[in-house]
């Protein structure tokens, strides 16, 4: 293998953005995603004005303005990334987590945010952490309304191996996907954008599993240089 090849898991059109940034580190890049991403088969509510909204997705912000054009609603995002992309399409941004739910949901908490704001969750179908179920627990107000759909895909995509050289995971979901396919995955090297991706990979055998620091994709690259 002269050059190194990057299988890179997660789904459109985050994926495209990653095959860029890949490849401006020198490598060749496969774009195969382990998710899709549609449309939900419910139409979201209209959202209330005076409400703050919760975004942990990259994929929820798109989906929603796709639905609205308005953008004077508070954000609390996830990530730097997440918040870059609000920042972007007009949000004001109110707080940025660690980069996972729970972080989230941590931060909103230490905020002592009043208990008379109402909150938002917009989701994909499938998450590991409901944050407005934990906050309505804590006494706020907060629903959680599904804006995409995120399924696995229901076959190993059709690659050749042997010409990869490290899987970009992005999700533990994607991860879990992975494994549930059992792909001879000896030889080659996993990037995971977060622990909790890299623990969903269970025992599957690679010659390393690399762990971002921070859920960042620059972060993945420090963590394959390190």
């Amino acid at each position: 293998m002269n050059k190194r090849c990057i299988w890179i898991t997660r789904s459109q059109p985050g994926a495209a953005k990653s095959a860029n940034f890949w490849q401006s580190a020198g490598f060749e890049t496969i774009v195969a995603p382990l998710i899709n991403i549609a449309p939900p088969s419910v139409m979201p509510p209209l959202l209330p004005r005076n409400i703050d909204l919760i975004v942990t997705s990259q994929n929820a912000l798109l989906s929603l303005v796709e639905f609205t054009d308005v953008r004077s609603w508070n954000i609390w995002a996830v990530g730097e990334v997440t918040a870059e992309m609000a920042r972007n399409m007009g949000f004001n941004l109110t707080g940025v987590g660690g980069g996972s739910a729970a972080s989230l949901l941590e931060l909103i908490v230490e905020k002592n945010v009043s208990s008379e704001t109402s909150f938002a969750y917009i989701s994909g179908q499938n998450i590991r952490l409901d944050i407005s179920q934990q906050l309505r627990k804590r006494g706020f107000q907060a629903e959680r309304h599904i804006y995409y759909e995120n399924s696995p895909v229901s076959q190993m995509p059709d690659i050749d191996l042997t010409k990869i050289s490290h899987i970009g995971l992005y999700s533990p979901m994607a991860a879990q996907v992975l494994t549930s396919f059992a792909p001879k995955t000896s030889q080659i090297s996993t990037i995971s954008i977060s622990k909790s991706t890299d623990a969903a990979l269970g025992n599957l055998a690679f010659t390393q599993r690399l762990i971002a620091e921070k859920p960042q994709e620059s972060a993945m690259l420090t963590a394959l240089k390190a």
